[in-house]
């Protein structure tokens, strides 16, 4: 198995300049070699959307930092075969990070990656009911972390923080999911910012987690217009959790 961190791909760990490049190249390098580990160490690495493939553990260490890019333009459009992007909710195709039909993907460590939520957010035009609401329906990211069909998924020990005003997790028609310490922190006042969305997905496990957001902490559900057939949510067990 290879292993490798980010930084032997040149990433500069001071949050302004740009690393997607980088651990994309890190991701498909270790894809490439039959699966292994990619490192984030000390610092903060600025990124837009990354896709991880099968056979990735993305490990954060503990003063590891992931941060999102403030700027739209790092967040393309998704396009998919698989489901149908037209009738993603809000017809949002945007998110931070991303997997589609892989298998054997871990994200683990103690350390954070951080959505900077409020920078895609503008004063509420009604503060009676929210002190923020989102810039754009579209042009941000929708979700953080999205997996699409992918099978035996693990997510572990690291904090997702300030989700935008959307989802941390989209979790839409994946097997064999485990979520274990993980943390979801988002800011309160932030509308929509869910924290996990189990969708037509199975065979998950959530336990030892703490979700704190300004929606719904945690989503089962079976919204399968997105698909092309039609799949259950089933086979969920929570246990040991802080919403």
């Amino acid at each position: 198995m290879k292993q490798c961190s980010l930084a032997d791909y040149g990433a500069i760990p001071d949050g302004q300049t740009r690393a997607t490049a980088c651990l994309q190249q890190a991701i498909d390098e270790v894809a490439a070699a039959g699966g292994g580990r990619v490192t984030v160490g000390g610092g903060r690495y600025l990124i837009g959307t990354v896709f991880l493939k099968s056979g990735v553990e993305l490990h954060l260490e503990v003063d590891g930092v992931l941060l999102a890019s403030p700027d739209e333009a790092d967040y393309p459009l998704l396009e998919s075969a698989f489901w149908k992007p037209e009738y993603a909710p809000r017809r949002n195709r945007r998110c931070l990070i991303y997997a589609e039909q892989a298998e054997d993907i871990a994200i683990t460590g103690r350390g954070q990656i951080d959505c900077q939520g409020l920078t895609f957010c503008k004063p509420a035009e009604n503060p009676r009911l929210w002190r923020y609401q989102r810039k754009s329906d579209t042009a941000q990211p929708g979700r953080m972390i999205f997996m699409a069909g992918c099978k035996r998924l693990l997510f572990t020990d690291f904090t997702l923080k300030d989700a935008a005003a959307g989802w941390g997790f989209w979790i839409l028609d994946c097997g064999d999911v485990r979520f274990d310490r993980v943390t979801v922190d988002s800011d309160l006042d932030i509308p929509n910012s869910d924290g996990i969305h189990l969708n037509c997905s199975r065979d998950v496990t959530i336990s030892n987690c703490r979700i704190s957001c300004g929606d719904d902490a945690l989503i089962v559900r079976a919204y399968t217009r997105v698909l092309s057939r039609p799949v259950p949510c089933e086979r969920v067990t929570v246990t040991n959790c802080h919403l």
